[in-house]
């Protein structure tokens, strides 16, 4: 369910900033393996340009970080 928050930011932002964003939505749920150049550059760009939807992207991968943590396994 993250990603359809994280989705809903790119969708506000993608309005001030369309040339951005145009790939921004697949550049941002794709796996890193799985992104072409032309995907990862618009990556590095939403990243470095410190956009919203940048930031929601970062606290989606935190959040995923903490279930695949190994203590965080042995929990469960």
């Amino acid at each position: 369910m993250l990603h359809v928050g994280m989705d809903k930011v790119r969708k506000r932002e993608a309005k001030r900033h369309p040339d951005i964003l145009w790939y921004g939505r697949f550049a941002l749920l794709k796996h890193p393996e799985n992104r072409t150049e032309k995907r990862d550059k618009v990556f590095e760009t939403i990243i470095v340009a410190n956009m919203e939807v940048g930031k929601a992207w970062l606290l989606r991968e935190a959040f995923k970080a903490i279930f695949e943590c190994s203590p965080c396994k042995d929990a469960l």
